[in-house]
């Protein structure tokens, strides 16, 4: 049995993870041991709406002075959402010289930050939606600043998920297959959509039960492949779309009774033990 320990501040004592008995678990643990650093982002998905619409139009505004976003941060609709992934993904901050750590560092956190308010659903003018409530917190986020890296065998995708099952995060900038569908991002897939198939610096822990109803999702995802064939068959296949579907489990919390710390604990740093 092979442990993943995090040192998370706040906890006593160390978070083990119970690596899944495959090779692209050991090498995702290896993997994070090697960036001798604690994550770069820590943060909870779910909860705070305000806070999460407040932290977002901080990198907006700053992202629309430095670099001359044309985004309209007055209504925050689904159409919006995707318009800012679109500009996300053919973004080339090296282009905006000079090149620092602390630049890619805040292009990452605009980026994070447009996904976890898009997760949370808040549309209509932004005076209205930062003072709706938030939602629950649903997982735990920890991740690095740094490129995947390719699986050193084919991952195989899981469906159903309990509560302390730790998930790799997307590898890519843009969107999967299913997030596509969800959002109703259709326009230039040959950008935005990747399947999940590398391995990324990040992962989630699960703080509910989660899953999906695995045959549901992929009749919705052959009949989304089908009405956007003509962007999609130099992608990839239905069947490779399918065996991307769902998430990737890399293992379980062993120390149950520490779930409830991480679900209550205002964290902000984590690192991997060696």
């Amino acid at each position: 049995m092979s442990i993943l320990k995090l040192d998370v501040d706040g906890i006593e004592d160390p978070i083990e993870i119970e690596l899944c008995p495959n090779v692209n678990a050991e090498f995702f643990s290896t993997s994070l041991k090697e960036l001798c650093r604690p994550a770069d982002k820590v943060h909870f998905v779910g909860g705070n709406l305000k806070s999460a619409i407040l932290t977002f139009l901080k990198y907006a505004r700053e992202a629309k002075e430095i670099f001359k976003f044309n985004w309209d941060l007055n209504t925050l609709t689904q159409e919006n959402f995707n318009l800012w992934h679109k500009d996300i993904e053919t973004f080339d901050i090296s282009k905006y010289p000079p090149f620092t750590k602390e630049k890619e560092l805040f292009f990452f956190s605009l980026h994070s930050a447009l996904h976890t308010v898009e997760g949370l659903k808040p549309f209509g003018p932004i005076n209205r939606t930062s003072s709706l409530p938030g939602n629950q917190v649903t997982r735990l986020q920890i991740s690095w600043f740094e490129h995947h890296k390719s699986w050193p065998a084919t991952p195989k995708f899981d469906y159903q998920f309990t509560i302390g099952d730790v998930i790799v995060d997307y590898p890519h900038v843009g969107k999967s297959p299913w997030m596509c569908l969800k959002t109703k991002d259709n326009s230039n897939l040959k950008q935005t959509c990747r399947l999940p198939d590398a391995c990324p610096p990040g992962f989630f822990v699960l703080l509910e039960n989660y899953g999906f109803q695995q045959d549901q999702m992929h009749t919705q995802l052959i009949q989304w492949y089908k009405d956007n064939e003509d962007q999609l068959k130099d992608l990839f296949t239905i069947e490779e779309m399918l065996a991307y579907s769902g998430e990737y489990k890399i293992g379980t919390i062993l120390n149950k009774d520490q779930i409830p710390l991480l679900q209550k604990s205002n964290i902000t740093r984590v690192s991997i033990i060696n």
